[in-house]
């Protein structure tokens, strides 16, 4: 939701496989009608794309988190050709028009943006990957992966924005505990929300909590 009210949509169908323009649509009346008003344009490298997270900062600026994927070939849990990027696109002006790529990190899908209290931006991503050439040849003991050796919730933080971001690292460290959303509390307590669907235990969803801001 934009600051004066109006819904924000970006996609629509456009997702997945395809390289034409992702529209932004605009609603005034709580999703009755819907008009589009600008457009994402990605590089035409990439022939696949799907949604990460739609997010409105304190000062209103919108960001617009893309899985962009240029023709992945994997086999056996090996990563052949081709790469996957998180990239975001930030707009000032209500989703009119949009700037960017800026690349948050490889590999990564699903998650969601928390504004900290500081001013910095917290981001939990699933980091999914396949084993890469130079990976150990015990990487799969290492961590603990099932056929590719991760499938987990990372972190990356930014302090312009979202313009660049830095400071990738791992929170989960069961594979499988892959599908983290963040967020903040005035005192810079963070709490990310992830799913353990495949144990250890039943199948839940647990949170992990810090008292700096997703450092510790």
């Amino acid at each position: 939701m934009r600051a004066d009210g109006a819904l924000i949509a970006v996609g629509g169908g456009a997702w997945g496989d395809s390289t034409d323009p992702l529209p932004v649509t605009v609603s005034h009346d709580e999703g009755g009608s819907w008009e589009e008003i600008g457009a994402i344009v990605l590089p035409q490298q990439y022939n696949e794309r799907y949604p990460y997270h739609l997010a409105r900062l304190p000062d209103g600026t919108l960001l617009c988190g893309i899985n962009c994927r240029d023709h992945v070939q994997q086999e056996g849990g090996r990563h052949v050709s081709g790469h996957i990027a998180l990239n975001l696109y930030r707009s000032r002006d209500g989703g009119e028009t949009w700037t960017g790529p800026h690349k948050v990190a490889d590999w990564c899908h699903e998650g969601g943006i928390t504004a900290l209290p500081s001013g910095k931006l917290l981001a939990a991503l699933r980091y999914q990957r396949a084993i890469l050439p130079d990976d150990p040849p015990d990487i799969l003991e290492q961590t603990g992966g099932s056929s590719f050796p991760y499938k987990h919730v990372f972190l990356a933080d930014s302090d312009d924005g979202g313009a660049t971001w830095q400071n990738l690292r791992q929170l989960t460290t069961v594979f499988g505990q892959c599908h983290g959303f963040p967020t903040a509390l005035s005192d810079g307590t963070v709490v990310v929300i992830h799913d353990t669907r495949y144990g250890p235990g039943p199948p839940s969803g647990r949170a992990l909590v810090s008292r700096d801001e997703g450092q510790t």
